[in-house]
């Protein structure tokens, strides 16, 4: 009886979209790729009435690696999946590596930088998705717990692989105490949870080319979403809300001098503020926006995360 206990979920960064590449970074979580093998059918079959036999369909792989607690190297491939290829400085560790919205694609046929990604579900059923395309990662920090991780992920191929040794990463988590926020600049102290959505909407291509596999993968329209739940202390945010007011947030997560993350959002436009009345006791907000591209900073969010990492 096979057990996910067992299992094991790991990504390698791909030099060329779709050939495939052993782990070297391996995830706590869970997972739910799926395989779509369709099946061409005959629509009507004169004569008879039972299911005739099928000829097999498109091959489409896609789906998610959820619940993973970030970790300050980990996250970094995630966010190179997401982003692009971070600009990386320092000589020796700390290194600091700067993450943006990429502007161009990875390659002709990749919109981001490729990754494999092996999972173990038995010791006979250890599947290599190649060309891995990360189409939606979502960052949340509750109050009470880590920084967690979901993605979403579109494949090219798929195959049967012998099993690899798990390389745990052992760096401390981003946890909710580790976290300062900053508001146009000045710290906010009233955030109770905080949910980042980097969509990019990828779109595939399937080509009449002999194969069953996807084509190529290109940008779609992107969008980063910032989701929010305060403590109703202010009517500040719901001023901006009202007028359309845009500012600059910053959420920064330290665990020491040589770990961290930050999110620098320098226009949140938020499009939507609410502070129910459920119940007779203190009253909390909800905020929701999104991230503006800003001419000055020539982004809508970078992300910056210092280890001991010298390269993605």
């Amino acid at each position: 009886m096979a057990s996910g206990r067992g299992g094991s979920i790991g990504i390698g960064k791909e030099t060329t979209w779709g050939t495939a590449v052993a782990p070297t970074q391996f995830y706590n979580g869970t997972e739910a790729i799926s395989e779509e093998r369709g099946r061409l059918r005959e629509a009507i079959t004169f004569g008879s009435r039972a299911v005739q036999p099928a000829d097999a369909g498109r091959l489409r792989i896609s789906g998610p690696i959820s619940g993973v607690h970030a970790r300050p190297v980990g996250l970094g491939h995630l966010l190179r999946a997401a982003l692009g290829a971070p600009t990386t400085t320092g000589a020796s560790a700390p290194y600091s590596h700067a993450f943006k919205p990429a502007a161009t694609k990875f390659s002709a046929a990749a919109a981001l930088p490729p990754y494999s990604v092996t999972v173990k579900r038995d010791t006979g059923m250890i599947h290599r998705y190649s060309g891995g395309q990360l189409n939606r990662l979502t960052l949340t920090q509750p109050k009470d717990d880590a920084l967690s991780v979901d993605t979403d992920w579109i494949a090219k191929g798929v195959a049967d692989v012998s099993d690899t040794v798990i390389v745990a990463e052992t760096t401390q988590r981003f946890r909710y105490q580790h976290l300062a926020v900053l508001r146009d600049a000045a710290p906010f102290l009233t955030l109770e949870s905080l949910t980042v959505t980097i969509e990019n909407n990828l779109e595939t291509e399937e080509l009449l080319n002999a194969s069953d596999e996807i084509s190529g993968v290109d940008f779609g329209d992107s969008s980063i979403k910032i989701d929010m739940t305060m403590s109703f202390q202010s009517l500040a945010d719901y001023g901006d809300f009202k007028a359309n007011v845009t500012r600059p947030w910053k959420f920064t997560w330290t665990v020491d001098v040589g770990n961290s993350l930050e999110l620098s959002i320098p226009r949140l436009n938020l499009d939507a503020f609410g502070a129910p009345i459920s119940a007779a006791g203190r009253l909390t907000a909800s905020a929701s926006g999104q991230a503006e591209f800003d001419a000055v900073a020539g982004h809508s969010l970078q992300a910056t995360l210092k280890n001991s990492q010298a390269t993605y």
